[in-house]
């Protein structure tokens, strides 16, 4: 196994390096090609820029020599003016012989002058026109300049493009040298690839007996997983028992809270009692009151009017009446301890009340947090049992689907359902314990192939760069561009690359799971002691009162729960205690591994989870390694 690790790193690492430099020197061409051609580009474009520079500044001589030829024509316009004058200032002395022809003449000039006034109109337009053609001339020389400068600067860069196209072409003399040396280097590694395809058939036959002798130790690791099946069925029916616990709590707290309206009733009829009897007693002293005053009254006119025997017949009658008298305060002295006592307990009971109403509301809020947390945890399994059910089925090679559809198991289930649900789902958790197994088991070899292969690769590598170093690195790893194995290798490290992965995965789930065990081990005997110092009180307070007591469930519940730590350890067969010691990586995963897709939503899980800490945190660095 470890030389065809070994082949196919090589491999691998060779066309790696080899396609990368290809790539590189492909996309250098393509980068001198674009180059060029833009340069090309930019030097038709300088030329048509020229050629335009050329007709504009043509264009810009021949407006110059039109505007010339207008300035001469102008300057004849005027000197035919000065003449004009001259000539009119001889006419003058002409004019002086005689006045008539002089009149004659008056009007002729008069004539001439609107004439000559017309002509100076037009040679102050001519002036102005001379002005705006001589700037526009100026205008015209200065964008000449700017164009030759232009121009020149044009020159400078069709220099440096030319040499550019020098130095391109010089590379590309250059790179099919380097791939004539190519193509001679390809032949060579050619005859070097067919020697390691006939090593690579060698170590596919030790592949297969190693494959066999592997086979033998899976059948022996499925006896070991018979034994931890029977520890988790006798977990199920524990797991049932927990949640008829709970049914008969939450039923013991229904009777307590009917039990207490009950009793509010009873002492809200025994407070009306107690008002009636205190008005009667208050009635009772009005009238004693009233009698003692009539005794007195009576007993002096008897002294002062009646004589000695119905004196004594009368005293006869005092002394019954005073025994009577005697009976009623005794009567009334008895219903004010009765009273007293009564008020006391019933101070008591308003107490006790208050408390036990608090209580309730405690527990209502403590039940609320445990269903909160029960349905977070359930949903949370749920989800993690679907991603490694999914995940099963990805890596699965071409095996069948679990029959089992998918449901959603409620939240607290009867015996009955439970008993039921295991024997229907007993046939898809061995299926699928037994191809979680297999997936662990070739993870293990993959990551046990990594290690070869990278202790390789190190001591090897070092061997490659001396020879990449002799025989010219780019060329060298150009060579295996077309080997056959290329799709092999790459199918290996893919499948490499996902066991990994889900290793990492169920190590993590592992964790989650077992810390969320612990959570709720803790939370369920929390209210196992919490039961019990409510049936404590409850049975103290029903003593009170003179009601039989109930029948206490808590401590049972807290003993069963002891007893179960007993008889974990006691059911763990031989056979898989060194399992679970000497690899705890097989032992966390196959638990997660093992539960069904369609595995009931309470988050009992089986003992086997309880590995230690420090198990899991070696897994945690062991795979940290690994990546």
């Amino acid at each position: 196994m470890n030389k065809t690790s070994f082949l196919y790193v090589l491999f691998f690492f060779f066309f790696y390096y080899k396609k990368k430099d290809n790539t590189k020197m492909l996309e250098d061409k393509k980068m001198w090609k674009t180059e060029k051609e833009k340069l090309q580009d930019v030097a038709k474009s300088k030329a048509e820029q020229i050629q335009k520079l050329t007709k504009e500044n043509k264009e810009l001589n021949d407006q110059l020599q039109k505007v010339v030829k207008e300035r001469d024509s102008v300057k004849v316009y005027i000197h035919i003016y000065f003449i004009y004058m001259y000539m009119k200032h001889v006419c003058k002395g002409l004019l002086s012989v005689g006045l008539k022809k002089k009149k004659k003449k008056r009007d002729h000039w008069r004539m001439k002058k609107k004439k000559v006034h017309s002509a100076k109109s037009e040679v102050d337009e001519l002036n102005k026109k001379l002005k705006e053609k001589d700037q526009r001339i100026g205008q015209l020389e200065q964008e000449a300049k700017e164009a030759n400068e232009g121009r020149l600067q044009l020159q400078t860069t069709l220099k440096t493009l030319n040499e550019q196209v020098g130095n391109v072409a010089d590379m590309r003399t250059k790179m099919d040298q380097d791939l004539m040396k190519l193509n001679e280097d390809k032949l060579q590694l050619k005859t070097e690839v067919r020697e390691w395809k006939s090593k690579h058939e060698r170590l596919e036959k030790e592949v297969k007996d190693l494959l066999d002798s592997e086979q033998k130790k899976r059948r022996e690791l499925h006896d070991k997983y018979t034994d931890l099946m029977k520890t988790h069925k006798d977990i199920k029916f524990e797991i049932a028992r927990r949640d008829e616990a709970m049914y008969r709590l939450k039923a013991d707290l229904e009777q307590m809270q009917e039990q207490l309206r009950n009793e509010t009733k009873l002492k809200e009829g025994k407070d009306e009692q107690i008002h009636m009897v205190t008005d009667q007693l208050n009635q009772a002293n009005d009238k004693n009151a009233r009698l003692l005053e009539q005794i007195a009254n009576l007993e002096e006119q008897l002294r002062s009017s009646v004589p000695r025997d119905t004196w004594e017949s009368l005293q006869a009658d005092h002394v019954n009446l005073q025994k009577t008298l005697d009976a009623i305060t005794l009567q009334k002295e008895k219903v004010a301890g009765e009273m007293a006592a009564l008020e006391r307990e019933k101070t008591e009971l308003t107490d006790e009340m208050d408390k036990l109403k608090k209580e309730m509301v405690e527990k209502d809020e403590e039940i609320s947090k445990l269903e909160s947390y029960q349905n977070f945890w359930r949903s949370r399994a749920n989800s993690v049992q679907r991603e490694l059910h999914r995940i099963l089925q990805e890596t699965k090679p071409g095996g069948s689907k679990s029959s089992i559809n998918g449901g959603n198991h409620p939240h607290v289930v009867t015996f009955f359902f439970h008993f039921f649900f295991f024997f229907y789902t007993k046939n898809t958790y061995q299926k699928q314990l037994e191809r979680k197994k297999e997936l662990e088991k070739e993870v293990k070899k993959l990551i046990e192939e990594k290690k070869s292969a990278e202790n390789a690769v190190g001591t090897y590598r070092r061997a490659f760069e001396d020879e990449i170093s002799k025989h010219k690195r780019d060329i060298f790893h150009r060579s295996l561009f077309k080997s056959r194995n290329k799709e092999n290798v790459k199918t290996l490290m893919k499948k490499n690359q996902q066991l990994h992965m889900l290793a990492n995965d169920l190590a993590d789930t592992v964790i989650d799971r077992e810390e969320n065990v612990k959570h709720l081990k803790e939370v369920k005997k929390l209210l196992g002691m919490r039961v019990k110092q409510v049936e404590e009180e409850n049975n103290s307070l029903r003593q009170k009162l003179g009601m039989p007591p109930l029948e206490p469930q808590g401590s049972a519940f807290v003993k069963k729960w002891n007893r179960r730590g007993s008889k974990k350890n006691n059911r763990m067969s031989p056979a898989v205690e060194p399992a679970m010691s000497t690899n705890s990586t097989n032992s966390t995963t196959s638990s997660v591994a093992s539960l069904p897709p369609d595995a009931p939503d309470t988050l009992d899980a089986p003992d086997t989870l309880d590995a230690p800490d420090e198990s899991l945190e070696e897994v945690k660095t062991s795979q940290n390694k690994d990546l």
